[in-house]
């Protein structure tokens, strides 16, 4: 038996919420940890806050996930100052991330949905004596 997933779950405003909230706890968790650890993590939080969304969504939710690692992992106390290549680096990887979720989620729908069409019938069939014609039993 599955659980029905609630609706607001597939919300772009909560997707949003859980990218910006899931990063800072992400961060926050990860303090300490050299700094590949906080990003790792953030993407992870991007690419499963991005999960079966729309692009936009997705591109939205790794430009929070960006602006987050660029405030409180490459800088302190939430300063958004430019670093140079290393910043495009970044956001390119997390924006890869958030569209890697968004289509990973939107084909894994796509699969889900395919394997309940491509089950047999399995409704009984009545079978009809031997030798009897089409319609007879």
């Amino acid at each position: 038996m599955t659980v029905p997933e609630p609706f607001w779950a597939r919300l772009p405003g909560f997707r949003l919420y859980t990218s910006l909230w899931g990063s800072l706890l992400a961060v926050d968790v990860a303090r300490g940890a050299p700094p590949w650890v906080p990003i790792l993590l953030v993407g992870v939080v991007v690419v499963l806050s991005s999960f079966g969304q729309s692009p936009g969504v997705a591109l939205i939710s790794g430009g929070i996930g960006w602006l987050v690692v660029t405030g409180f992992v490459v800088n302190d106390f939430g300063v958004l100052a430019l670093s140079g290549w290393a910043d495009a680096l970044r956001l390119l990887a997390l924006l890869g991330a958030a569209e890697i979720g968004s289509v990973g989620g939107r084909r894994l729908d796509a699969i889900l949905a395919s394997r309940g069409r491509a089950e047999p019938d399995r409704t009984p069939k009545v079978l009809a004596p031997a030798g009897a014609r089409p319609g007879e039993q």
